[in-house]
């Protein structure tokens, strides 16, 4: 239950598509993410990878989040928390 889930105040829901699928109809094609605040982004990109059946054998991927008004890469070796990402994120799984 996602209620529940964010009663922990570590928890939180992102949303995730890989921006092949994000073209005009977002609200559509994301999919909730149970995430923690304390969780890198390199394990954000695994779980949205995982989640979407995408693997990096023939692609590298990133993760691009909107923050204070502009795109924004996900570093992979910070928390989500440090990167400033709250629930309800949207995040969009880029090929690179």
């Amino acid at each position: 239950m996602a209620i529940s889930y964010l009663h922990d105040p570590n928890h939180l829901l992102v949303h995730i598509v890989p921006s092949s699928l994000a073209g005009g109809d977002e609200l559509l094609t994301y999919i909730a993410l149970r995430a923690k605040y304390d969780m890198t982004g390199l394990d954000l990109k695994e779980a949205g990878l995982s989640l979407w059946n995408l693997n990096e054998d023939n692609h590298r991927y990133k993760l691009v989040t909107w923050l204070g008004g502009q795109d924004v890469d996900v570093d992979e070796k910070k928390t989500l928390k440090e990167m400033g990402i709250r629930n309800g994120a949207p995040i969009q799984i880029i090929a690179v």
